[in-house]
C-alpha cells in the first residue's frame, strides 16, 4: 500500500472487523462435532507492517449455530447448538511488486476452542492449531482499505464422535459415541475493512 510502503523501516497499523464464512472439514462421524457447524463467520483483524514487505497478524473469529428444530434423521442424536472460537498470530509477507493492491501469504501458531451445549460431552476442547493464510489488500483511501483472504485451521480435535445414545447393540447396551482424536482442516473465507494507519 501507497502509505504504508513510503515507511522503510517504519511500522503501519491495519486494523478492522471481518465478516466471513466458517467451514469446518474432517470427519463426519457423529452430530456434534466439527464437521457439521459451517455458517457465517464473524471476526477482526490486526496487522503491523514494517518496511512494507513484512508483517505479524492477528486474527479472531467467532462462529455459532443454533440447535436444529427436528430431531437427527437417524433418529438417535439431537444436534445441539454450538460456537467455535478461533485465534492466530501469523507472519506475513507480501509478495506483490505493487503498492496500492497487495498479495501476502502468511503461516504462524493458533488456537481453536469448541463451546456450547454441542461440544460439552467432549469437555469443551480447546486445540492448536498451525494456521496458513493467503490475502490481498487494496487501499480505498489514505486510511481506509478492503482485505479479502482464506485462513487454513490444521489441528487435531480431541472429542466425542459416533451416534450418541445410537441403537442397541445385539446385546441390548447403547452406544455412548467414542472418545478419539480426528485431523480437521478448518477453512475460513472473509472480507475486512481497514483502517490504516500509515
Amino acid at each position: 500500500m501507497e502509505g504504508r510502503s513510503a515507511l522503510g523501516a517504519q511500522v503501519a497499523i491495519e486494523a478492522g472487523p471481518s465478516i466471513g464464512y466458517y467451514a469446518p472439514l474432517g470427519s463426519s462421524d457423529g452430530v456434534n462435532i466439527p464437521a457439521n457447524f459451517p455458517g457465517p463467520a464473524l471476526g477482526a483483524e490486526l496487522t503491523l507492517w514494517s518496511a512494507h514487505r513484512f508483517g505479524v497478524r492477528g486474527d479472531a473469529t467467532f462462529a455459532a449455530k443454533a440447535a436444529d428444530k427436528f430431531v437427527n434423521p437417524g433418529g438417535w442424536d439431537n444436534r445441539l447448538a454450538g460456537q467455535i472460537t478461533m485465534a492466530s498470530v501469523l507472519a506475513t509477507y507480501d509478495i506483490s511488486p505493487e503498492r496500492l493492491h497487495t498479495v501476502w501469504l502468511a503461516a504462524g501458531p493458533g488456537v481453536i476452542h469448541h463451546g456450547g451445549d454441542a461440544f460439552a460431552r467432549s469437555g469443551h476442547p480447546t486445540n492448536a492449531a498451525g494456521v496458513l493464510a493467503i490475502g490481498s489488500s487494496l487501499q480505498l483511501a489514505k486510511t481506509v482499505g478492503l482485505t479479502l483472504g482464506a485462513s487454513a485451521f490444521l489441528y487435531d480435535y480431541s472429542g466425542i464422535f459416533g451416534a450418541i445414545g445410537g441403537p442397541p447393540a445385539a446385546d441390548g447396551s447403547v452406544s455412548n459415541g467414542y472418545l478419539a482424536r480426528h485431523s480437521q482442516k478448518d477453512l475460513i473465507v472473509y472480507g475486512a475493512f481497514a483502517w490504516i494507519r500509515p
